[in-house]
């Protein structure tokens, strides 16, 4: 697993965030060197598309 570099703040509001996500790289706050790969050999695709919010539900009833 990756190493955390230094700790990323918590935000009480998305625009928080995403105003400190444009102005910082994930290198500033990860060591990428130390990843690992993980494979998900069971993941079923999904027939439904998933909003970066989360607003439709993945099942595998659908």
């Amino acid at each position: 697993m990756a190493t955390m570099k230094r700790r990323i703040p918590a935000f009480k509001k998305e625009d928080e965030e995403r105003e400190f996500r444009a102005t910082h790289d994930t290198t500033d706050d990860v060591d990428w060197s130390k990843a690992e790969v993980w494979r998900f050999p069971k993941l079923k695709p999904s027939r439904r598309i998933a909003g970066a919010q989360g607003q439709a539900p993945i099942s595998e009833d659908t």
